[in-house]
């Protein structure tokens, strides 16, 4: 089913400026389709022409989750501007999942679990993505893995970490930060909404160690079968 629900910005506790987050959830996608956004933190953007806030759809993310179809991804946008000063994308983590072996594909309406996670102090690898228990950074899903735009590190964890925010006058650093907005099951303003089921979405206001990963994927149950290993 598809549904659309929006939280204000300050509902997730703010990242800390050396810190990042963390997401876990159940996912359950149907055997031929199931895909989207899962989770989007956005705001508006202000321009010095006339300093009203602006939401025109791709440009307003901070950062955002995606799942299903081709790839598995996570989205940042960069906390420098670029030399001309505009905001520049951020590092980007995707898994091509349609080019991993067929009993990793995302069919048969089972839950699967995934973990996104966002560091800011690893300038080598600063995002990580974790499916079942198997996380970007192993050998096994590093074949099926494509890190870009790190040259444009440091992500920003939070909105108020992007490049282009920091460059506001104060007033409008704080406007643009208390008018974000939390997209569940799209991103801004409407787009590409999830066609899956979720279950038990858990928010860390902080990256995980690998000790805290190999955790959650050993005792965060299956949803709908709590006895079946969560680790597949």
């Amino acid at each position: 089913s598809k549904s659309k629900n929006l939280a204000p910005g300050n509902a997730l506790p703010p990242a800390k400026s050396n810190g990042g987050f963390a997401v876990s959830t159940w996912l359950k996608f149907d055997s031929t389709v199931g895909h989207g956004y899962h989770i989007a933190r956005a705001m508006p953007l202000f321009h010095d022409n006339d300093w009203e806030p602006k939401w025109d759809g791709w440009d307003n993310y901070c950062w955002m989750l995606y799942a299903g179809g081709d790839f598995t991804s996570l989205y940042t946008k960069s906390a420098r501007l670029s030399a001309n000063g505009q905001q520049q994308e951020g590092p980007m983590l995707r898994i091509l999942d349609r080019k991993a072996p067929d009993s990793w594909h995302f069919k048969g309406k089972a839950y699967r679990h995934f973990a996104y996670i966002v560091n800011v102090s690893d300038s080598r690898m600063p995002l990580k993505i974790c499916i079942d228990g198997v996380c970007s950074g192993s050998p096994g899903i590093d074949k099926f893995s494509q890190m870009s735009h790190l040259s444009n590190y440091p992500p920003a964890a939070d909105c108020r970490q992007t490049g282009i925010v920091s460059g506001y006058p104060p007033e409008y650093q704080d406007l643009a930060v208390n008018q974000s907005r939390i997209y569940l099951n799209r991103r801004a303003i409407d787009d590409f909404p999830m066609t899956t089921w979720q279950m038990s979405t858990k928010y860390f206001d902080r990256p995980l160690t690998d000790a805290e990963v190999e955790s959650l994927f050993e005792k965060d149950p299956d949803p709908e079968h709590p006895s079946l290993l969560p680790i597949r």
